[in-house]
């Protein structure tokens, strides 16, 4: 059974965020069933959308965000063990999904020579892309 630790809001915030808006919480994870796959994340997102998001969150509510995580275990043909994803699933050390019963966006990484992965976070990622888009479009 597989430990998972995941910031969830405590106090809804304004102004500046403190160490009482937000705390570290424990939950067990269930076996892996059929067609699930086990992540754990490497890099979290923090991105400015967070903030709006976040600012009527109740107590107990997830930190949202996107992640690079590592597949570290799989019952899914598609998604190998050591396979580097982005996955939408917020602030935690480990998720299990089943890619196909999931509304939560993964995107399958590839990793280019000499080019840190955790790029793929922002300037690779979407944070990218929105500036690309922004100066260029």
């Amino acid at each position: 059974m597989v430990k998972a630790k995941k910031y969830v809001i405590d106090k809804p915030f304004h102004g500046l965020v403190t160490d009482e808006n937000i705390k570290l919480v424990e939950e067990d994870l269930p076996a892996l069933q059929d067609g699930d796959v086990l992540f754990e994340a490497l890099y979290l997102s923090v991105d400015p959308y967070m903030r709006p998001y976040l600012r009527e969150a109740k107590s107990g509510t997830p930190m949202i965000g996107e992640q690079l995580a590592k597949v570290t275990d799989s019952k899914n043909k598609d998604y190998k063990v050591g396979q580097l994803c982005l996955v939408n699933s917020g602030w935690r050390t480990h998720t299990i999904l089943n890619p196909s019963k999931t509304e939560i966006r993964i995107k399958q990484v590839k990793e280019y020579p000499g080019v840190p992965i955790s790029l793929s976070l922002g300037t690779l990622g979407m944070p990218g892309a929105t500036a690309y888009l922004g100066v260029f479009e």
